[in-house]
């Protein structure tokens, strides 16, 4: 069997711009919108997690912080969570600097319909650096 680093492929990097220009290509001439645009980001964040760090292997029974941003990377990453939660995770979500828009408003209500919790406490996590899954989704 190969191992996991023989069989990786090579990873490159958009910088912020060249991401910001793909999503306005997507947009513009393909007619996607910001939401299934979040919706396919966010969803692909949790797929990787569930690869890297598949649920059973945790000793920490799957609990997931996701730390989410104003922005549309924090957008992504409230999708990342509801759908953690539906691979049966226990996702709960940091979201500091919440945005007052329809759209967030409207993953913030996904995510705590389907269970996830939220916290503004992150000292509940500090002991489990080696077993928790901190995803951070935010443009500084």
């Amino acid at each position: 069997m190969a191992s996991a680093k023989s069989s990786m492929l090579p990873i490159s990097y958009l910088s912020q711009v060249e991401a910001q220009n793909v999503d306005i290509d997507l947009m513009n001439e393909f007619g996607y919108e910001m939401s299934q645009l979040m919706e396919l980001a966010g969803l692909s964040c949790a797929v990787a997690v569930t690869q890297q760090y598949p649920r059973d292997n945790l000793t920490n029974k799957g609990k997931v912080l996701v730390c989410c941003g104003p922005g549309n990377n924090g957008g992504d990453g409230l999708v990342c969570a509801r759908h953690l939660k539906l691979f049966g995770y226990s996702p709960c979500i940091y979201y500091p600097k919440r945005t007052d828009k329809p759209l967030y408003n409207g993953l913030v209500k996904q995510c705590t319909s389907f269970g996830v919790s939220f916290t503004t406490d992150l000292t509940q996590y500090s002991g489990m650096s080696s077993t928790l899954v901190c995803l951070i989704l935010w443009y500084v």
